[in-house]
């Protein structure tokens, strides 16, 4: 017996998101005087470790 049959499948939406900002973005933000250093810093962190949410956190 397939537990799946009656579940629809996933909306096919137009475009794909982007997960990852593009370097340019992510410079912008790393080298932004109006942002907190410590959050440029985490932001550094997660951008060159591939760092999840929950995992950030348990550095800190």
């Amino acid at each position: 017996m397939n537990p799946a049959i009656g579940v629809k499948p996933p909306d096919r939406r137009a475009g794909r998101s982007k997960t990852y900002p593009y370097p340019s973005e992510a410079l912008a933000v790393f080298r932004c005087a109006a942002i907190e250093i410590e959050w440029r810093e985490l932001h550094v962190v997660a951008a060159y470790t591939y760092l999840r949410p929950g995992e950030l956190h348990v550095l800190a």
